[in-house]
């Protein structure tokens, strides 16, 4: 496989990846925008909130990494021996 072709092969598999972490980063600046228009509250309440997101935010990570890691081990195994076979 030429250069060419390999890097737009992995620019098609980044494309989604970029769209998620731009998505994970547009909910942490709605959020912040909408703790900061909420003046009432005390600074403590709304470091409270963001950190709630990040929290959330890293366990989506966690879950994430976790499910591939099974894949990994499930799917790999199945895939060699296929491709063995018909080639």
């Amino acid at each position: 496989m030429q250069l060419k072709q390999h890097l737009i092969n992995t620019t098609r598999l980044a494309i989604p990846l970029i769209i998620s972490q731009i998505g994970h980063i547009f909910t942490g600046v709605v959020d912040t925008i909408f703790l900061g228009k909420l003046g009432a509250i005390s600074t403590t309440t709304q470091a409270a909130g963001v950190l709630a997101n990040q929290m959330l935010i890293l366990l989506n990570g966690i879950l994430a990494m976790e499910l591939k890691i099974i894949q990994l081990i499930l799917f790999t195994p199945l895939i060699t021996m296929a491709f063995i076979m018909y080639h």
